[in-house]
């Protein structure tokens, strides 16, 4: 199994009010559905699967809210593409090794897309960024 494509398909931020105070982000991610892709591949060699994703963060008290929505394009085996699309129609769940992957890949990108997307309306940023501390020596970045 091999992710071998990755596409935004809907990206949506809106910033409600000015940020200020204490500001609670809440970031949530989900596979909303897996389908078969149509791609050209070799008939009973390998399958094409389309992974459909979420991610969304939510500023509160009522500042912002971020929604992406995408898929990832997910290469497997023909047995393998059949037993994940059986198992997602009847408990839609991903065996967890599966699912780890795709979701740190998912997250990856969107965090970068996030990121970029919340600085141009002026929302804080998602994840905690490395900065210096007080004590840290900057001499080495100056002139």
């Amino acid at each position: 199994m091999t992710i071998v494509g990755f596409n935004f398909d809907s990206l949506s931020v809106e910033k409600t009010a000015l940020p200020k105070g204490q500001i609670n982000i809440k970031n949530d991610i989900k596979i909303k559905g897996i389908e078969k892709d149509d791609f050209p591949l070799e008939k009973g060699k390998k399958e094409m699967l389309r992974i459909l994703f979420e991610f969304s963060t939510e500023y509160e008290p009522k500042v912002g809210i971020l929604n992406l929505k995408g898929h990832v394009s997910y290469l497997s085996e023909e047995k393998e593409a059949k037993d994940l699309l059986n198992s997602w129609k009847k408990d839609k769940k991903l065996p967890s090794e599966i699912a780890i992957k795709v979701l740190n890949f998912i997250f990856t990108k969107a965090n970068i897309m996030a990121l970029h997307l919340t600085q141009e309306v002026g929302l804080p940023p998602q994840i905690q960024l490395p900065a210096l501390k007080p004590k840290t020596d900057v001499s080495n970045y100056v002139g």
